[in-house]
């Protein structure tokens, strides 16, 4: 849950259509195993944890050649930096019976940051003026974290990857669109972020 705003300037250069920056504030995360799995956990298995994920961060980034309004072969690129408000506390707290009094490390590295790739292209192989081809890979330095006394948190390359086709029809109010998706890196929910070498394929279908 959070806002967002930013600042977008177009150009009359040939290869720089637009420059701009986009801030996020403050974004709230609150997530936590449900409380039937948690009971399960803590009834049945060994050394189980519930550890509730809550914190109050920002994000600012700048951006070359946003899409915006442009529907014509175009290079993007996106750079930002992810952190939290209050760096003391952490990314998640516990409750000491959720985790059968062990002792839980803080969570240190608070900081991520990022690039984005797109291109997308209306001219050339497996595109056309009707139908945009588009490719774009976000590239994410994140924190996995640690729940266990002794071992540190590691900084992990997370990656995420969209190729597919957009209906590019300017006389069209509505876009279908199909994507394949590829992502790796650690899992990306909640306090399942202490796990990494996870991957998953998708398939995205678009209408707007």
């Amino acid at each position: 849950m959070g806002f967002r705003t930013g600042f977008l300037k177009y150009t009359k250069h040939s290869f720089v259509k637009n420059i701009g920056v986009t801030l996020i504030p403050l974004f709230h995360e609150s997530t936590h195993l449900g409380d039937e799995y948690s009971i399960h956990g803590y009834q049945k298995i060994p050394d189980f944890k519930r550890i509730n994920l809550s914190h109050e961060s920002w994000e600012l980034a700048i951006v070359l050649n946003d899409p915006d309004t442009i529907r014509s072969n175009l290079f993007s690129f996106k750079a930002g930096l992810q952190g939290l408000w209050n760096t003391s506390a952490g990314y998640y707290f516990n409750d000491s019976l959720e985790v059968k009094g062990a002792e839980i490390p803080d969570s240190k590295n608070n900081l991520e940051f990022f690039i984005n790739v797109n291109w997308q292209r209306t001219n050339g192989i497996l595109c056309s003026e009707n139908w945009m081809n588009i490719f774009s890979i976000e590239a994410r330095n994140r924190t996995r974290f640690s729940y266990e006394p002794g071992i540190a948190e590691q900084r992990t390359w997370n990656y995420n990857i969209y190729f597919g086709w957009l209906y590019n029809n300017s006389k069209s109010q509505r876009k279908p669109g199909l994507f394949f998706r590829y992502y790796n890196g650690i899992i990306p929910h909640g306090q399942l972020r202490n796990t990494d070498g996870y991957h998953f394929i998708g398939l995205s279908l678009v209408y707007y």
